[in-house]
Order: C-alpha cells, then structure tokens, then sequence
C-alpha cells in the first residue's frame, strides 16, 4: 500500500485516538468540576492604587538609562570615542544631539549667551568650540538623552523622543527640555 493510499487511513486512526482521548478527560473532568475561577476565591482587599507624580515621570523619562551604561561605556565606548575623535558641542549639535540649557551652571549659561549673542550660528563660540566641553555637558547632563552615571555614561528615552523649546537668544540646538511632551521625534 502506497503513502497516499495510508494517508486517509492514517487521519482516520488520528483522529479516533484524539476523539477518545477528549472524551476521557471529559468525562474525568466533569467528575472532578470545580467552578472556573479568575484567581482564588477570596482575593483580599486590592492593594490601593499608586500613580507617580509628572516630574518623576520626567525623571524617568529623561535620565533613566535602565542599565543601559555598560553596554555604551564598555563596549561600544562611546565617550571615550566622542573624546578620542575631539567632538565640539557644536560638531555635536550639528549632528543632532540637543543640549539643555538649564542643566549647566549659571555662569556657563551666562558665557554661551553673551557668545551666542555675538555670533548666534556659534562658529566663533569658545564654549561650543571646545572639545573638553563637550565632556563637560555630558558630565553636567546636558546633552538630552545621555545620562551620566558616574564615569559611565547611558542612553535614555529622550535621546530620541524628547521635543525642545528653542529660546530666541540662543542656538537653534541649545535648548530647554521639554521632556514629558510626546509626539513624532523631533531635532533641531
């Protein structure tokens, strides 16, 4: 006898095994029926519900690197790569990144300002200029998606997702965060 001709025959026993086999544990399961139950039957009283709050939630948003340092310190060595190859913060800018104003000291706001004032495309800006400040800001936090980790440093959700307010007086990229805002990824 063929396979082709077996086949049907095959089916045939297949399914008589498995029509046996449903019934059997039909049969022993109605002897042993217990009421179908989402979880036990006395489920306690509900633990109260705990929502954050919207600045932790930035928090989150914009330094949570959920282990992430070792993989773009130690492996890809991304820092050592930015600092080996003399990356400016205007190099930096102009590749996309975004930096937070805020997130450095008053008397370097201060600086940027007055030399952004000057010349508002940056070119001559000592600060922007300077590849040893590009460190700086990542160490400070300032550039938007890498959080600083001591001396590793992570990449967080807003690398990609957050939306800046660009103030009028400074560079195009040098900006307030507006982290928690949500839409299509945006650089400036």
């Amino acid at each position: 006898m063929s396979m082709c001709a077996k086949f049907p025959r095959i089916v045939a026993v297949a399914m008589a095994l498995c029509a046996a086999r449903c019934s059997g544990s039909a049969a022993q399961s109605a002897s042993q029926a217990k009421p179908s139950s989402d979880g036990p039957a006395d489920q306690g009283t509900p633990a109260p519900r705990q929502d954050g709050t919207a600045s932790s939630g930035r928090d989150v948003f914009r330094f949570e690197t959920f282990g992430n340092e070792g993989f773009w310190t130690d492996a890809l060595r991304v820092p050592a790569g930015v600092m080996a190859a003399k990356v400016t913060p205007l190099q930096a800018l102009q590749l996309g990144l975004s930096m937070d104003i805020d997130a450095v000291d008053p008397s370097t706001q201060d600086t940027l300002t007055e030399q952004l004032r000057r010349d508002p495309s940056g070119r001559s800006s000592a600060l922007l200029n300077d590849p040893k400040m590009t460190g700086r800001l990542i160490k400070a936090n300032a550039v938007i998606g890498l959080a600083a980790k001591g001396e590793k440093v992570g990449v967080t959700c807003a690398l990609c997702q957050t939306i800046t307010k660009v103030r009028r007086s400074r560079c195009r990229a040098v900006a307030r965060s507006v982290s928690g805002r949500t839409a299509a990824p945006t650089t400036i």
